[in-house]
């Protein structure tokens, strides 16, 4: 039925912006997605992307927020006006922004068993030959997926241990993990080392 005179009036009074975010323009119509779903913009360098569409999403999102950028701008134009609304975090391990971290994610926090830690590998592995298993070399790549895994591992059981840890240990070849393993009884696992 069509509604009646009230559900028309109360559905002039409502901000669209309450149920949904804007996502552009077609000539005078506002486009809007639901809160729901995602959008994924394409555009051209110097094309104003962060100015025009990410700024002014972060700003006018109700609630909390996750961002991120390879430049200091959004933060810089984005955070401080954020802060009134809430508590801003900054996770900038490259110091990208300059500013101080206020939040810390510990990649190696869910690594308890070899399986988990080959997970991690995966991602770092998979990486580097952009996914395609083809690609990788016979021998060489087996055992350099173990060696990472392995030392992952390590770090990820030794307390105060990082991903930096694992970076240093490999690129120095450091005898380190596979003395962390035997100490935590996987003497198996350094037969390899």
């Amino acid at each position: 039925g069509v509604p009646n005179a009230n559900v028309r009036k109360l559905a002039k009074s409502v901000d669209m912006r309450q149920l949904a975010s804007v996502i552009g323009r077609i000539g005078r119509t506002i486009l809007y997605k639901s809160f729901e779903e995602f959008t994924l913009v394409f555009m051209g360098p110097r094309s104003n992307k962060t100015s025009a569409v990410a700024v002014p999403r972060i700003l006018s999102a109700p609630g909390a927020v996750v961002s991120t950028s390879n430049k200091p701008d959004l933060w810089i134009l984005t955070s401080a006006l954020r802060a009134a609304l809430g508590p801003v975090y900054a996770f900038d391990p490259g110091n990208i922004a300059f500013v101080p971290q206020t939040w810390w994610w510990n990649i190696l926090g869910h690594v308890r068993k070899l399986k988990d830690a080959v997970s991690l590998e995966d991602t770092f592995m998979d990486d580097t030959s952009g996914g395609d298993k083809s690609k990788e070399d016979a021998f060489f790549t087996p055992t350099a997926r173990n060696l990472l895994a392995w030392t992952i591992l390590a770090a990820a059981i030794e307390p105060g241990c990082t991903m930096r840890d694992v970076l240093i240990w490999i690129s120095t070849f450091s005898d380190r993990p596979r003395d962390i393993l035997r100490a935590h009884g996987l003497k198996r696992m350094t037969l390899s080392y």
